[in-house]
């Protein structure tokens, strides 16, 4: 189970987004799953994995709890899913604006 994909809903042109995710087991105790991936589809319809583990856009701030950064460098709609896969199966998604900047 995952919980609260957090992100404001509308950010600026340029804006660092942060995402924040949890994963529980059944009984609410926070877990690490096998595999943490966070999928992020741009406004142009691209699609960028990322897997914790590999690389460094997908931190663990304690067990369980997991956030990153996404550059929102497109203007438009970015939709997200963070996932788990193996113990811990888990997904939860989301999605924020982006629009220009008014200066």
């Amino acid at each position: 189970m995952s919980s609260g994909l957090n992100a404001a809903n509308t950010y600026f042109f340029g804006e660092l987004v942060r995402l924040t995710w949890t994963h529980q087991n059944s009984s609410g105790t926070y877990i690490d799953p096998t595999a943490v991936l966070l999928w992020v589809r741009h406004p142009d319809g691209s699609q960028v994995t990322f897997t914790h583990g590999v690389g460094t856009t997908i931190i663990q701030d304690s067990t369980g709890h997991y956030h990153a950064d996404v550059s929102a460098d497109e203007i438009g709609t970015y939709s997200y899913r963070a996932f788990a896969t193996g113990t811990g199966q888990s997904a939860i998604e989301a999605e924020c604006n982006v629009r220009s900047r008014f200066f």
